[in-house]
């Protein structure tokens, strides 16, 4: 079974946006983070999961579950949601 996604990234980033691309042709279910517009503890809460996930925000951050693929690796992606599949 495949564990909640969560996208963080910013709508000026073409890596985030080739990102969204990919699950979404895949019709991999997803929530987007756009962290241009978070304000307050909203911008707090992403920041410390994207300083958890790497040792500064980068983006895109995809979280699969409590694993994170950060930049836009399609292969990591792949593997993560393989791994989940099987589990």
């Amino acid at each position: 079974m495949i564990p909640p996604i969560t996208l963080y990234g910013m709508m000026t980033c073409e890596h985030c946006q080739a990102a969204k691309a990919y699950l979404e042709k895949r019709h991999i279910p997803f929530t987007f983070v756009n962290v241009d517009v978070l304000m307050g503890q909203e911008r707090n809460d992403a920041m410390e999961v994207l300083n958890k996930a790497a040792m500064f925000p980068a983006f895109p951050t995809i979280m699969i579950g409590e694993k994170s693929v950060v930049g836009f690796d399609p292969d990591k992606i792949d593997a993560i949601l393989k791994e989940c599949e099987a589990a």
